[in-house]
C-alpha cells in the first residue's frame, strides 16, 4: 500500500505535465464506485478539473458489459490524457480487482493504493501548483498627450507558489458605479496575455500601494483596499469598451465657489442649501484633499434710508470641504429679506473675480451659484429693478471669469423656465433645476468630476 506523500508527489507530477490539449484523469476506485476527475490547463494556463457523476460498482460490474470491457469504457477521454488510478478503498470487495484490469489496460498509467479522501487532496495539489506562467495586473498607462494605453505590472513570475506576496502601486481615478476592476492576466514566452482573474470594488480616488497574495493558480486576492474586492462578471471585452481614448489634463488642485441666495421662503432657502451641500461632498468624495471650497450667502440690497446695505457675506474662503459643510450647516434657517425683486448676484460676481487670483497650471476653478432672482442692473433698466447702489455689472464680471483660464461657471436655479439672463450666461443658457438637480453630471460640467465617458474601469500605473 502506497503512503499519502506517494500519491500526491505522483498527482503534483501530473498537474504539472498538464496543458490545454493534454489532460490528466484521475480515476478514484472508492467504496461506492468509481469516481472520475477530468483535469486540464485553461487558456490562462490555470488547471481546472470537473468530476463525472459516479459510476456504482453494480453498475459497471454486473451490466450487459463485460466488467474489463465496461471498466476500460469509463475511463475513455475525448483526447490524449494521461491516466492516474488511485485505490482508495483497499478493503472492498471489487477494488483490488477492478485497479488490476485497468492497470492491464492502461500499462502506462500510474496505478497506486491508498485509504484517502483523493479528491480533497487533488485539490491541495493544484493549490500548490507553481505557476507555469507570468501573472500580471492590468494598469492603464497615461501617455503626455491624454491618451490611455494599456499596461501590464508583474505581480508573480514563473514558479511562484501559493501564499506568496507582491507590493504593487496603484492610482485610481473615478470608476463607474462598479468601481475599479483589479484584473490579473497570464503570458508565456510568448506574451500573449489570457484573463486569469477579475475582481471590482469602488475605491475612492488616489494611490494605493496595494499588496496581491497567491492563493494557487487562477486565484489573487488583494490587500490594502478600504474592502474587500468582489467578483466582476463584466466581459473582457466590455471592460476594454470602457476605457476612454483620452483624459483630460490631471486636476492637480480645485477650488469650488458656492454663491447661495438666502433671500426668499425658508424651505426654499434651505433646498438651496442642501444642493449646495450635496455639491461640495460630492466633489470631496471625487477630489479629496486636492478640493478647497469658497462659500458665499447672498440677499437683496437695503435701499431704506439709514438701513446698512451688505448683501454679501463671505462665510469661507479656500477653506476645506469639511469647513464648507459646517457653515452650510450653520446656515440653516437664515434668510435675508429687502428689496424683493432681485439679489445681488451682480456683487458676488464681482467679488469672487476680485478675489481669484492668477490661475496655478493644473488647478481647476468652478463657480456655482445657487439661487432664483435677477442680479440688480448698473444702471437704470428697462425692467425697472433698481440699479445696484455700487453700480457692479454682472455682464462685466461674468466676462471676466468665463476669460480666466481653468474657470468653469455654472448655475442651479428654482425655476430654470424662468430664468433671467444673468443665470442663462452663467450655465450656457441650461441652469439645473433646484427640484431635480444631477450632482455627478453637475460635477462633470464644472470640472470637479470626470464625464461617465472619462471613468477608468482599471487603476492607473503608479511610481514602482
Amino acid at each position: 500500500m502506497s503512503e499519502p506523500d506517494e500519491v500526491r508527489k505522483a498527482a503534483a507530477g501530473a498537474v504539472a505535465d498538464l496543458t490545454e490539449r493534454n489532460a490528466l484523469l484521475v480515476a478514484d476506485l472508492a467504496a461506492e464506485g468509481l469516481v472520475l476527475w477530468d483535469l486540464r490547463r485553461d487558456a490562462a494556463g490555470t488547471p481546472r478539473g470537473r468530476s463525472r457523476p459516479v459510476l456504482p460498482w453494480d453498475e459497471l460490474l454486473n451490466g450487459p458489459v463485460p466488467p474489463a470491457r465496461a471498466l476500460e469504457r469509463a475511463v475513455q477521454t475525448d483526447g490524449p490524457a494521461r491516466l492516474l488510478l488511485v485505490n482508495t478503498f483497499p478493503d472492498g470487495p471489487h477494488n483490488t480487482a477492478a485497479l488490476d484490469a485497468l492497470r492491464r489496460a492502461h500499462p502506462d498509467a500510474t496505478a497506486l493504493t491508498c485509504d484517502l479522501r483523493l479528491g480533497e487532496l487533488l485539490a491541495e495539489v493544484v493549490a500548490d501548483a507553481p505557476l507555469n506562467r507570468w501573472y500580471d495586473l492590468v494598469t492603464l498607462q497615461r501617455q503626455d498627450d491624454g491618451r490611455l494605453e494599456l499596461a501590464c505590472r508583474l505581480l508573480f513570475p514563473m514558479g511562484a507558489r501559493r501564499g506568496e506576496r507582491a507590493p504593487v502601486a496603484v492610482e485610481c481615478e473615478a470608476a463607474d458605479e462598479r468601481g475599479t476592476v483589479f484584473a490579473v492576466v497570464s503570458s508565456a514566452q510568448e506574451r500573449r496575455y489570457a484573463l486569469v482573474t477579475r475582481r471590482t470594488m469602488r475605491v475612492p480616488p488616489g494611490r494605493y500601494t496595494v499588496t496581491a497574495e497567491l492563493g494557487g493558480p487562477g486565484r489573487v486576492r488583494f490587500h490594502g483596499l478600504p474592502a474587500e474586492p468582489v467578483a466582476d462578471d463584466r466581459t473582457w471585452a466590455d471592460l476594454i469598451k470602457a476605457i476612454p481614448a483620452k483624459l483630460p489634463p490631471p486636476v492637480t488642485a480645485a477650488h469650488l465657489v458656492c454663491a447661495v441666495e438666502v433671500s426668499g421662503p425658508p424651505e426654499r432657502v434651505a433646498e438651496r442649501l442642501a444642493r449646495a451641500g450635496q455639491t461640495v461632498a460630492h466633489a470631496a468624495g471625487e477630489l479629496r484633499d486636492r478640493l478647497r471650497v469658497s462659500l458665499l450667502a447672498y440677499g437683496p440690497h437695503a435701499f431704506e434710508r439709514r438701513a446698512a446695505d451688505a448683501p454679501v457675506e463671505i462665510r469661507l474662503w479656500a477653506g476645506t470641504a469639511d469647513e464648507a459643510l459646517d457653515e452650510l450647516e450653520r446656515l440653516t434657517g437664515t434668510t435675508r429679506t429687502g428689496y424683493p425683486r432681485a439679489a445681488a448676484l451682480e456683487c458676488v460676481l464681482a467679488e469672487v473675480a476680485a478675489r481669484l487670483g492668477p490661475p496655478e497650471p493644473g488647478a481647476r476653478t468652478a463657480l456655482l451659484a445657487i439661487g432664483g432672482r435677477p442680479a440688480f442692473p448698473p444702471r437704470v433698466h428697462p425692467s425697472e429693478i433698481l440699479p445696484c447702489p455700487v453700480r457692479h455689472d454682472w455682464a462685466a464680471a461674468v466676462d471676466v471669469l468665463a476669460d480666466r483660464p481653468g474657470t468653469a461657471l455654472g448655475a442651479i436655479h428654482d425655476r430654470p423656465g424662468h430664468a433671467s439672463d444673468v443665470w442663462l450666461r452663467l450655465s450656457d443658457g441650461a441652469p439645473a433645476d433646484l427640484a431635480a438637480v444631477d450632482v455627478q453630471r453637475l460635477g462633470a460640467s464644472l470640472g470637479l468630476a470626470p464625464a461617465a465617458a472619462q471613468r477608468l474601469p482599471f487603476p492607473l500605473a503608479g511610481s514602482p
